[in-house]
C-alpha cells in the first residue's frame, strides 16, 4: 500500500498532494472528465494544485505510477 496524501479536504484554493513515489496526478469530475492538465508529483515533494477556479462539488483524485494508483474523492468548497 501507498501512501498519498491529499489535503486539505474540503479544499478552497489549493490541494496539496504528496506521494512517496514520483507519479501522475489528475482530477476528474464525477463523470470522468478531466478537469485538470496531468501533472508530475516527485516523490516526497507536496505538489500545489490549484482549483480556486473549479465548481463546488466532489472531484476524484488519481494518483498513479508503474507501481501504484490511489484514487480518493476531493471535495472543492470555493464559497469565501
Amino acid at each position: 500500500n501507498v501512501n498519498v496524501q491529499v489535503y486539505p479536504n474540503p479544499a478552497t484554493n489549493v490541494i496539496n498532494v504528496l506521494a512517496p513515489e514520483r507519479a501522475i496526478v489528475e482530477l476528474t469530475d464525477l463523470a470522468g472528465r478531466a478537469v485538470m492538465i496531468s501533472t508530475m508529483v516527485n516523490a516526497n515533494q507536496k505538489q500545489e494544485i490549484n482549483v480556486e477556479n473549479l465548481a463546488n462539488g466532489m472531484y476524484m483524485l488519481k494518483v498513479y505510477n508503474e507501481n501504484f494508483v490511489s484514487t480518493q474523492r476531493v471535495v472543492v468548497d470555493n464559497n469565501k
